[in-house]
């Protein structure tokens, strides 16, 4: 049998099947409280591995996942997080023995986390992303064309002769000028083209696609800050009246290396014969 792009945990059983098999509270029975209120202990640095994927609001602080997953369980353990937003405690428990399940009903929160919870291969999980980057090559724009562009669009007229080879992968967006530059919806719509049609596995086009998906709100009109809601503030409004370079290609680029990077490192650290996986569903229907 050949290897496959990913790293096959060594044991078959899904943590969704052992979670199911323990019941709610697990093989040992409901953990009981702590007797009284005391101050967690945790490190006040960790290594931040894939844990910063993709920018998700209301983010669980790793260390404090890690203080918490090691007061209350086990090593050899299942950890259900039936709230898993972006992940963060599947990648805590990997990285300290715990297999793990994850549910939640936003689908990207979910795509999010499977991204960072594979184990791929280096190798050729960085061969893909360079691969994606030639691809795009022929359709890239300068850095001395985004400065120029500082405070400057695409007329209407150029837009549209730009936009028509892509204009099938632009996202149906109520107001769109609104929330991008014209310039920045060409170059998201060959990204996301690029990202579809690469010859890859599907994992890997998954953890891809995650990966344009992180770069849409840095490269859009939104304030960046406020992350649990969109808005085009003041400040913003004041940054491009200054002159705003936004470069769509440089931050996929370097976004791109970042998440090569950590899911390498995930992979290295990460407990041999764990899994982790989520899926998409509502926590109040776990107990049916």
């Amino acid at each position: 049998m050949g290897v496959t792009d990913e790293i096959a945990p060594s044991t078959p059983t899904s943590p969704f099947e052992t979670l199911q098999a323990q019941g709610p509270w697990g093989a040992g029975g409901m953990i009981p409280n702590a007797n009284g209120l005391r101050p967690l202990d945790f490190e006040t640095s960790f290594d931040r591995l894939n844990h910063y994927l993709f920018r998700y609001p209301a983010k669980f602080h790793p260390p404090v996942v890690r203080a918490l997953l090691r007061e209350y369980t086990d090593e050899g353990d299942v950890v259900l997080d039936p709230f898993c937003g972006s992940g963060t405690t599947l990648v805590e428990a990997s990285l300290l023995g715990r297999s793990s399940f994850g549910v939640d009903v936003d689908p990207l929160a979910v795509a999010v986390t499977n991204a960072k919870v594979r184990r791929y291969r280096a190798s050729r999980l960085r061969e893909n992303a360079d691969r994606l980057l030639a691809d795009l090559e022929p359709f890239q724009r300068s850095a001395g064309w985004y400065d120029a562009h500082a405070h400057s669009d695409l007329s209407e007229a150029e837009f549209r002769r730009q936009i028509g080879p892509v204009a099938e992968y632009i996202p149906e967006i109520p107001n769109i000028h609104h929330w991008f530059r014209r310039y920045v919806i060409v170059d998201l719509a060959y990204m996301r083209r690029a990202v579809t049609e690469l010859s890859c596995s599907e994992p890997h086009r998954a953890f891809l696609a995650t990966v344009f998906a992180s770069i849409i709100r840095n490269v859009s009109n939104a304030d960046p800050v406020p992350v649990s809601g969109l808005e085009y503030t003041a400040h913003m409004k004041r940054l491009d009246e200054a002159g705003r370079i936004v470069n769509p290609w440089g931050t996929l680029v370097t976004a791109l290396r970042r998440a090569v990077q950590g899911a390498d490192a995930f992979a290295a650290a990460a407990r041999q014969g764990v899994t982790a996986e989520a899926r998409p569903g509502d926590a109040t229907d776990l107990a049916a």
